[in-house]
């Protein structure tokens, strides 16, 4: 007799090829239809007939699963029938999705009520990366549900089968469509709040590049840049619930995310998020980042985690980069951080909020790639324009940081440029005024000082200026 995970194995390839066999049929008479040579009508009755066959299918096999009447029967019929079933949502027959969609309605109530059942989530997994649909048929719709029963099926399985979810999920994400990757994106945050890895040694780190599947070279991994450019700006994600109808708000664009970021990580990945669980996602990618990504691209989710409300994953994000190198030139963080700051008018994304842009002007006053940058002017407007005060305190240091590095770089100054942040250190001098102070008095006038610096250093560098003049 064969073992039994072996007859499962029979059994479940048995159920996808029954299941597929009516379905390739219909390809054959497509096929045969769209010859270019000869031109073919089927007959409606034909099609009608291999409908009628298709839906008599899900309904026998949906009545082997209803007559499984315990648990354990119940958990075997899904292994062998729910993956094969979900593909018949690619049938290009409407009364077959229809009734599929009746069949998925009736497990999905069943299954929510047997709590103690195990979905085949392993093999759901597979589908969703490798669905067997109908050649030109779309798979979304299969990928979808599948991935529903994925999500369903994530908690009831056990922390050491949760974690070995995990690359099977990375694992071609970045190939994914938009919807789906939103979708398996959302199920590895679930996955990693349970995630543990322990990490002692270099020898340990290279164990869990290897286990996430990320051993490829550091500057060609699509997946890993995948998920880096997702992770940082889901650090910008702020809580979002359902409106009084229940229905995932869509269209809406936060500071720093545009309106398709805040859609994937929301309406396109089905979810909304309350603050504790916005907070509980955070800090497991921070601790999931820790080790085995490439240390220089992941440091753009530290920083931006540095800036959060939430003392918890501000501190973590800080104490993360701390123990950490931080290049200040490199093309990929400068750029990357440049945009976010200024925002993008392409893709209708607003610029970060006041207090992320305090730390990324931080960042800017120790990187001559940004003092250098086309982007010069509308970091200095944005930044002395501010009614937050620790951010147009930061922009002066940032000026004064340009023109040195202007000096030491023998760069000339653009008038246009010169004159314009020039202006706005004289308008902001001219405005503040002592005794419009309300807080600490020092800081005041070490701000002014700075102010008079900067300015000073622009009208040195700038013959257009009149220094004597401009300042009476």
């Amino acid at each position: 007799m064969l073992p039994h995970s072996r007859r499962q194995s029979l059994c479940r390839q048995r159920a996808f090829d029954k299941i597929s066999r009516t379905q390739n049929a219909i390809d054959s008479t497509d096929r045969f239809s769209t010859d270019t040579d000869r031109t073919f009508s089927i007959p409606s009755s034909i099609i009608s007939n291999m409908a009628e066959a298709e839906k008599a299918l899900i309904e026998k096999v949906e009545l082997r699963i209803a007559l499984a009447n315990n648990d354990t029967k119940f958990e075997s019929a899904l292994k062998v029938y729910l993956a094969p079933l979900l593909l018949k949502f690619a049938s290009p027959q409407q009364q077959v999705r229809t009734q599929i969609s009746k069949t998925v309605s009736y497990l999905i109530t069943r299954i929510n009520s047997a709590k103690n059942v195990k979905l085949p989530v392993d093999a759901l997994i597979n589908q969703v990366k490798n669905p067997t649909v109908p050649k030109g048929a779309d798979p979304t719709t299969v990928q979808t549900y599948t991935l529903l029963f994925v999500s369903k099926g994530i908690s009831r399985l056990s922390e050491d089968e949760q974690k070995l979810l995990i690359p099977k999920i990375i694992n071609g994400i970045s190939s994914t469509s938009s919807l789906i990757g939103a979708r398996l994106f959302s199920i590895l945050c679930k996955l990693l709040v349970s995630f543990k890895f322990p990490i002692k040694s270099k020898a340990d780190e290279k164990a869990y590049r290897e286990f996430l599947g990320l051993e490829k070279d550091d500057e060609d991994n699509k997946d890993e840049d995948f998920l880096i450019e997702k992770f940082y700006k889901f650090m910008i994600m702020i809580p979002v619930q359902a409106n009084e109808q229940g229905v995932i708000p869509k269209g809406i664009s936060l500071p720093g995310l545009s309106k398709d970021d805040v859609a994937f990580f929301t309406h396109n990945a089905g979810v909304t998020f309350d603050s504790p669980t916005l907070t509980s996602y955070k800090r497991s990618i921070l601790k999931f980042i820790e080790y085995g990504f490439n240390e220089k691209k992941s440091n753009i989710v530290l920083i931006v985690s540095s800036a959060d409300s939430a003392t918890e994953i501000s501190e973590l994000g800080t104490s993360i980069l701390k123990r950490r190198s931080i290049d200040h030139e490199d093309p990929f963080i400068v750029d990357t951080l440049l945009s976010l700051f200024v925002g993008d008018l392409s893709n209708g994304r607003p610029p970060a909020k006041v207090q992320l842009q305090e730390k990324l002007m931080n960042f800017f006053t120790q990187s001559k790639r940004a003092a250098l940058s086309s982007e010069l002017g509308k970091l200095s407007s944005i930044g002395l324009n501010s009614e937050f005060k620790k951010l147009k305190q930061t922009t002066v240091r940032f000026i004064k940081w340009v023109t040195t590095i202007m000096t030491d770089e023998s760069v000339q100054f653009q008038d246009d440029l010169s004159v314009n942040m020039a202006a706005q250190l004289k308008a902001s001098l001219q405005t503040e005024k002592a005794l419009d102070v309300t807080g600490n008095f020092n800081s005041y006038l070490l701000q002014r000082r700075y102010e008079y610096e900067a300015l000073g250093l622009i009208l040195r560098k700038s013959p257009k200026l009149d220094g004597l003049l401009y300042l009476a």
